[in-house]
């Protein structure tokens, strides 16, 4: 008697008729299937106002449609895409699961044109999404996020791909610019293109190689202009006034693993031949020859990590970074940057050109080394830890280059301009008769100021991080930019050696020169006081103490009160508008007080004046002179001899 076959075996070969049975159904009706996607497709693009046409479709072997005559061309705008022959072989076995994967692409006289022209455009449906009934929030782990992100990326790169003429014309308003691919191709996972890129007028050639493996997820693509010159990039000088390009890009990235719930990206990217030109960046064309970034990345449920193994670097220079953002904890944010120790003068050859003018052609000797470590709890603004740490290491200054750093520590001329304006020229010296030497300041001016602007002058070495804590925290609390931490060295340091320009690079460039006076002792803490209340802004072309000792109260600042000293400190973050700390009789504002009472009780605590100077101050000042005549004061006279008549 024969045994029974097991169960296993029917299930088999019940599984193996199946696949059959849909591969030939596949195959009896692939035109009609063809058929309907087609349609399927035209039904939602005609829900969006989109007519989609296509000439002739027909399918080739088991997975493959060719199409000729396509053109998708919005109702209410010019033409979005042309394309005259395209053919797509899907991968057998993943759509058999319904998985849509490209194995072959060929595709030719292919065009795409993005048209926006008072207000109407041709492409703003595209990324409009689809309302959904069910409006529950999902929020997916980090991990899951990259991973569908990457499957985005890889999961449409087919396997093989033939292109020829194909074409991007942008006309956003008045600009316009045109990219094209006269040939690309994809085999045996390496990728090449030739490519061009057209803006008023001017043609750049690029070539763009690469390998490409969907398999392991692994890219790596190289673009080098290929004539002379650089690439700049198109449509930022029309949009937002700015001026970007290189002379090459390398880019890689690979998924490592993506398993319990965690996954792990690593790779580089790397740009050549840099140059960024816009006023909010630098006065002129900043310009870097060689930077990059090597990561490595890891996420999981709700943690996105740059781990310590990842660098930036730049002309040779280079730094570790770590950055950390859990939004489980707070919203937990952190971010480390180490350089360990290495060669200062590498470091300044490093610097960009155009963003640290002041500093060309200095030379300097020993090593430096530099540590960051910023963190908050973004939901919890009080939380910001700050340490900022540049340390030496037998260094000093050689040669100062360009500029004198050393230049407040004679008599100087200063040429001092309003929004680019020129106002005038200031006499740094006695030569002024409006000079005040540093005796001659007044003491309770002096801790007034101090008090107000900078509390640690005398003995922080140019920075107060302190300070720059509760500028963060005050612009997180507020949303928006709100005040920043700079010191009194910053203020002069932006005085005397920069300018005024609200620029990344004048910034950046104000810190290290404020480094270096400050760390070296260039020049003494008294010094830079003695030339701070000498050229700073105390009003409309005001400036220095003693023209506004003069302007304000017509004395000699000797003669100052502590009453005019503290309002003196109040007008200086903004001295031009100093009226409306007047009300219309001509009196300090009632706000005016709280003010008064802070400095005042700072100073009592600092013992800087006693409980009968605090007690005996009135919130008040007597203007006189010039300033006075600029209040709008009220006039109550008349007001008097109509209450006395009555």
């Amino acid at each position: 008697m024969k045994k029974p076959l097991p169960r296993l075996y029917y299930w088999a070969g019940g599984l193996i008729i199946l696949v059959l049975v849909s591969i030939l159904t596949l195959f009896l009706f692939r035109q009609s299937i063809l058929d309907w996607a087609i349609a399927k497709a035209s039904d939602k693009l005609r829900a969006k106002n989109v007519v989609l046409h296509i000439e002739k479709s027909s399918v080739e072997g088991f997975t493959g449609a060719s199409l000729s005559g396509i053109s998708l061309i919005p109702v209410y705008g010019d033409t979005l895409f042309t394309c005259k022959e395209l053919y797509v072989s899907l991968e057998f076995w993943p759509l058999l699961s319904g998985k849509l994967r490209p194995n072959e692409v060929k595709i030719a006289d292919a065009s795409v044109r993005l048209i926006r022209n008072e207000g109407k455009d041709n492409f703003q449906w595209l990324f409009k999404r689809e309302k959904k009934k069910d409006t529950t929030a999902v929020r997916l782990a980090y991990a899951e996020l990259c991973d569908r992100m990457m499957g985005i990326v890889f999961g449409y790169i087919p396997v093989k791909m033939e292109g020829k003429n194909l074409r991007l014309d942008i006309k956003v308003d008045k600009v316009e610019a045109s990219a094209g691919i006269p040939e690309i191709s994809i085999k045996d996972h390496r990728f090449s293109s030739a490519m061009w890129l057209k803006e008023k007028e001017k043609i750049t050639n690029f070539h763009a190689t690469g390998n490409l493996d969907a398999g392991d997820r692994e890219l790596q693509l190289v673009l080098n202009v290929t004539d002379e010159g650089k690439l700049q990039l198109p449509l930022l000088e029309g949009l937002i006034q700015a001026k970007a390009g290189f002379r090459s890009i390398e880019f890689a990235l690979k998924q490592e693993f993506y398993k319990s719930g965690t996954i792990a990206l690593s790779g580089k990217a790397e740009i050549r031949g840099l140059f960024v030109d816009h006023e909010k960046l630098a006065p002129s064309e900043v310009m870097i020859n060689e930077a990059g970034l090597s990561f490595n990345i890891h996420a999981d449920q709700d943690e996105f990590v740059l781990d310590s193994a990842s660098k930036i670097y730049m002309n040779g220079w280079s730094s570790s970074v770590f950055a950390r953002y859990n939004r489980a904890e707070q919203r937990q944010t952190e971010l480390k940057i180490i350089a360990p120790s290495f060669d200062a003068q590498q470091f300044f050859d490093a610097l960009p050109t155009g963003m640290f003018n002041s500093l060309e052609g200095i030379k300097v000797k020993g090593k430096l080394s530099y540590r960051l470590h910023l963190a908050v709890k973004l939901d919890q603004p009080d939380s910001v830890y700050l340490n900022s740490e540049l340390k030496k290491d037998g260094f000093g200054i050689v040669h100062y280059g360009k500029t004198n750093l050393s230049k407040m520590n004679d008599t100087f001329k200063l040429a001092v301009y309003d929004k680019g304006r020129y106002i005038r020229t200031l006499d740094v010296s006695p030569r002024n008769s409006y000079y005040v030497t540093y005796p001659e300041i007044p003491e309770k001016l002096k801790f007034c100021v101090l008090t107000s602007e900078d509390g640690s002058f005398m003995w922080h070495k140019g920075f107060n991080e302190q300070a720059f804590a509760k500028s963060i925290r005050d612009n997180l609390k507020s949303g928006r930019f709100k005040r920043g931490g700079s010191t009194i060295s910053m203020q002069l340091v932006k005085n005397v050696f920069l300018n005024k320009n609200k620029t990344v690079s004048r910034k950046l460039e104000e810190i290290l020169l404020v480094w270096l006076i400050e760390n070296q002792h260039i020049t003494s803490k008294e010094r830079m006081l003695e030339v701070y209340f000498n050229i700073i802004e105390w009003g409309p072309n005001v400036y220095g103490l003693g023209e506004a000792s003069e302007f304000y109260f017509s004395k000699k600042p000797a003669e100052l009160q502590l009453n005019e000293c503290i309002f003196l400190t109040s007008i200086i973050p903004k001295p031009k508008h100093y009226k409306w700390s007047f009300n219309d009789q001509g009196h300090l504002a009632e706000h005016m007080a709280g003010y008064y009472n802070l400095v005042s009780g700072i100073m009592l605590r600092r013992k800087q004046i006693t409980e009968e100077d605090k007690a005996a101050l009135i919130p008040d000042v007597d203007l006189k002179g010039r300033a006075k005549e600029a209040l709008v004061i009220k006039d109550t006279t008349k007001v008097e001899v109509i209450e006395e008549e009555l």
